[in-house]
């Protein structure tokens, strides 16, 4: 019996390679809480490990609360093409730390999983990346942070597994919900609203 994990192609350069689709709990909010994307990327050592141990130590970490996780997918490299393939996927999350708090909290997880943002090729190989996605409405352009992610409405391998859990989620400065971004990049609409702003 082969046990290699099953893959599914969802679109050009998409393959689901593991559909863990986690449903953790969803949190009782106290209208405190903020909801957060986050994407995951990992292609160094046991990728599904890697992204697992991070959805684990997110959910474990104080003052956030793991709701969702997408489906992994398999999807090449982008910028830097000569390395490893990644696994992609987005966590839909609740913090009541500040974007800032969160971040950190992020490089930790990040730190903890053997990754040195320091001495990393931008766009290189890592064994895992957090990007902070989007962070409740909030529109934020600091020296550490912008939110939402400056490149997230051109990269496929983050709608597409944002978009399989939370379609109708607004990106916050657009009127965009994040299946209509996905749409738009598939038929290059994406493009001409940069242009435009």
């Amino acid at each position: 019996m082969d046990d290699s994990p099953q893959v599914r192609i969802i679109g050009p350069g998409l393959r689901v390679f593991f559909d863990i689709a986690l449903y953790l709990s969803v949190s009782p909010d106290n209208g405190q809480s903020v909801l957060v994307a986050l994407a995951l990327g990992t292609n160094l050592g046991d990728r599904e490990a890697n992204f697992r141990a991070a959805i684990t130590m997110l959910n474990r970490a104080a003052q956030i609360h793991v709701e969702l996780a997408s489906a992994a997918l398999e999807t090449d490299p982008v910028g830097l093409t000569d390395q490893p393939k990644f696994l992609n996927g987005v966590a839909l999350l609740r913090t009541t730390l500040s974007p800032l708090e969160f971040l950190h909290t992020c490089h930790a997880i990040e730190r903890g999983l053997g990754r040195i943002r320091d001495t990393e090729q931008r766009w290189g190989p890592r064994t895992i990346d957090l990007d902070v996605l989007i962070y409740g409405d909030l529109i934020l352009n600091d020296p550490g942070l912008t939110l939402p992610h400056p490149r997230m409405l051109d990269r496929e391998f983050v709608l597409a597994p944002l978009a399989s859990i939370a379609p109708e989620i607004v990106i916050p400065g657009s009127d965009l919900t994040v299946s209509a971004a996905l749409s738009g990049l598939r038929n290059g609409a994406n493009r001409a609203r940069h242009k435009e702003s």
